[in-house]
C-alpha cells in the first residue's frame, strides 16, 4: 500500500541509502523551495514511512549518503546552490542527525558526486560550481570534515560530473558535461586524489546530463549525454586509452532533466531512462546489446518530473523506478515487469499541504485507508486503499484554517469511524461524523484554546462515551471536551501545563482503572 508523506516544498532529487546490513534503507528527498530533507524509511514491500524533515540551507539541490566518518551509521551531504555550500550531517539515528557542519565550495554548485579518490579508505567530494566554471574536489579525513578544495577548470557552464576508470589505469578519473561549451571535459586522476588538466571530447551544444557504463560488454566505460540543442542522447563509446569514438543520437524529447543507466529487461546490458518535464513523461530506451538502442517509449508521470533513480522497491527483486514531480510535490514509484517494461505508477504525494494523517477502515473492506491534512485549501483528504492495494483519492472535506493534525475513532457509537481535525489558526477543532462507506459528513466545530497543536480520544469520565483533550500551544494548556455520545460535545475545561505544550496522550499511568493525560 502506497504512503502518503508529509515533507519540503518543492522536491528536485532523491537518493536512496542502504545501511551495511543491506536491509535498512533511507530515501533522503531533497526540498529545494523551503530548504529541507525529507528522510523516509523504505519497507521491503516500497511503503515508505516519513521520519523527519531537516532544514539544511539555501536553494538545496541533491543530496548523497556514504559514512564519511567511517563508522556504521549513515551520514549524508546536501549540496546547497544559494548558498554555496555543503552541508555536512553526520550519524543519523534515532530520526535526527548527531552533528552538522559545512565546507563553503564556489558560486552556483549544481552537482556533487562521492568517492574514494585517492583509496585511503576515505569518501570524498567531487562538487560542479557552474557559475565559476571549475569543479572543485574536497578530500575527506576521518572525521568526516572536508577541509581543503583543489580547484580544477572545466568548460562553460557545467552542470553534472561522473567518475569511472575511462582508460584503465585503475585510478578514477572525472567527466563534465558543460552546457555552455561544444565538449565534455574528461580529466584523468591520479592515486593522490589529483587530476590532470582537462582533456575535450566534442559531443554537442548544450551538453547537460551524464551517464557512465559499459554498453557494449567489451570491459571499457562509455559516455551517454543529453543534448538540449537538439534533443538527443548522445552514445560515446570508449576506447582503452580514456578517449572516445564519434557519437551515435537518439532522439529523447525536449529537454530531459535527468538520466540514468540501469538493466531494466535482465539481459545484463544497460538501458537508459530519461525524466523529460516538459510533457510529464520518462523516456525509456532499451540497449540492443551492442551498445545501439531500441526507440524510446514513454510513460507517463505527475507533473514536472525531474529526477529519477532506480533500485528494487518491492518485494519481486526486479528493478522499478523513482521519479521527483517538481510541481506535483509528489513522488512516483513506477514498477517494473522485468522485460524493459513498465505499470501503473504509484504517486506518494509530498506536498506541503499536507501536515499530518490517520489510519483507519473508513468503508469496512477490511483494509486500511488514510486520511491526510492539508493546510493550504483548509481540508482534509480521504484515500481509500483499493483490492490492489492502491491508494484512490475519494475526495477533500473543509476543515477549520490551519488544519495540522487528525485522529480517528467512533464519536457517536454507530460503529463508523469518524475524524477529530485541529484546527491552528482558528482555535478549534473539527468533528466529521463517518457514514461507513469511505465518506464523511460535513464538519462541527467546538472551541478550544489558543493555537491548538494535537488532539487525543479517550473516556476521561468513565461514562463509555468518547472525549477530547487537545493541547493548545499558544495558552499553555489542554482543552478537554467531554463527549455526549453523539458526536457533539460539551464546551472545553481548561488545565493549564508547562511552556509550550506539543503533543498529548491518553493512558492509565497509575493502574487505578481511570485515564490520565
Amino acid at each position: 500500500m502506497p504512503t502518503i508523506t508529509d515533507t519540503g516544498v518543492g522536491p528536485v532529487f532523491v537518493t536512496l541509502c542502504t545501511l551495511n546490513d543491506n536491509t535498512t534503507r533511507y530515501l533522503i528527498v531533497v526540498n529545494q523551495y523551503d530548504g529541507t530533507i525529507s528522510v523516509l524509511n523504505v519497507n521491503e514491500d516500497g511503503t515508505l514511512d516519513f521520519l523527519i524533515d531537516y532544514t539544511v540551507g539555501y536553494g538545496p539541490i541533491s543530496a548523497l549518503c556514504g559514512y564519511f566518518d567511517n563508522n556504521s551509521v549513515i551520514d549524508v551531504a546536501v549540496l546547497n546552490n544559494l548558498d554555496g555550500n555543503v552541508f555536512i550531517l553526520l550519524n543519523f539515528q534515532d530520526d535526527t542527525f548527531e552533528y552538522e557542519d559545512w565546507v563553503f565550495v564556489g558560486t552556483d554548485p549544481i552537482a556533487m558526486i562521492s568517492a574514494d579518490f585517492n583509496n585511503d579508505l576515505k569518501l570524498d567530494l567531487v562538487v560542479v560550481n557552474q557559475g565559476d566554471n571549475n569543479i572543485g574536489v574536497l578530500i575527506g579525513n576521518v572525521d568526516g570534515g572536508f577541509p581543503t578544495q583543489v580547484i580544477y577548470d572545466v568548460g562553460n557552464q557545467p552542470t553534472f560530473v561522473v567518475s569511472g576508470d575511462f582508460n584503465n589505469d585503475k585510478k578514477l578519473d572525472l567527466a563534465v558535461s558543460n552546457s555552455g561549451s561544444s565538449f565534455i571535459s574528461v580529466l584523468f586522476g591520479d592515486e593522490n586524489g589529483g587530476f590532470q588538466t582537462q582533456v575535450s571530447c566534442e559531443v554537442g551544444n548544450g551538453t547537460n546530463i551524464l551517464a557512465v557504463a559499459d554498453l557494449n560488454n567489451d570491459g571499457i566505460l562509455d559516455l551517454v549525454a543529453t543534448v538540449s540543442d537538439d534533443s538527443t542522447v548522445n552514445v560515446l563509446l570508449g576506447n582503452r586509452n580514456g578517449s572516445f569514438q564519434s557519437g551515435v543520437k537518439y532522439q529523447i524529447g525536449t529537454n530531459p532533466t535527468y538520466m540514468i543507466a540501469a538493466d531494466f529487461n535482465n539481459d545484463s546490458r544497460p538501458d537508459l531512462a530519461l525524466t523529460n518535464p516538459n510533457d510529464n513523461t520518462i523516456r525509456i530506451l532499451i540497449n540492443y546489446g551492442n551498445g545501439t538502442f531500441q526507440t524510446q517509449v514513454k510513460y507517463a508521470t505527475e507533473k514536472n518530473p525531474v529526477f529519477l533513480i532506480s533500485d528494487t522497491f518491492n518485494e519481486d527483486k526486479i528493478l522499478d523506478l523513482l521519479v521527483v514531480n517538481y510541481q506535483a510535490n509528489s513522488i512516483s514509484l513506477v514498477i517494473g515487469n522485468g522485460d524493459g517494461t513498465f505499470r501503473a505508477r504509484i504517486p506518494f504525494m509530498l506536498s506541503y499541504n499536507a501536515t499530518n494523517m490517520a489510519a483507519g477502515d473508513f468503508n469496512k473492506d477490511n483494509r486500511t485507508d488514510l486520511v491526510v491534512t492539508n493546510v493550504n485549501d483548509q481540508s482534509v483528504s480521504i484515500l481509500l486503499t483499493t483490492k490492489d492495494n492502491i491508494l484512490e483519492n475519494l475526495g477533500t472535506y473543509q476543515s477549520g484554517v490551519l488544519p495540522t493534525f487528525v485522529i480517528v475513532n467512533d464519536f457517536n457509537s454507530d460503529t463508523k469511524l469518524d475524524l477529530v481535525v485541529v484546527n491552528q489558526k482558528d482555535n478549534s477543532v473539527s468533528v466529521l461524523l463517518g457514514n461507513g462507506d469511505g465518506t464523511f459528513r460535513n464538519q462541527s466545530s467546538f472551541r478550544t484554546g489558543t493555537r491548538p497543536v494535537s488532539v487525543v480520544s479517550g473516556d476521561f469520565d468513565n461514562d463509555k462515551k468518547v472525549d477530547l483533550a487537545v493541547a493548545n500551544l499558544g495558552n499553555r494548556s489542554i482543552s478537554v471536551l467531554l463527549g455526549y455520545g453523539n458526536g457533539t460535545f460539551q464546551s472545553q475545561r481548561f488545565y493549564k501545563t508547562g511552556k509550550s505544550p506539543s503533543s498529548v496522550i491518553a493512558l492509565d499511568l497509575n493502574s487505578d482503572k481511570i485515564t490520565d493525560l
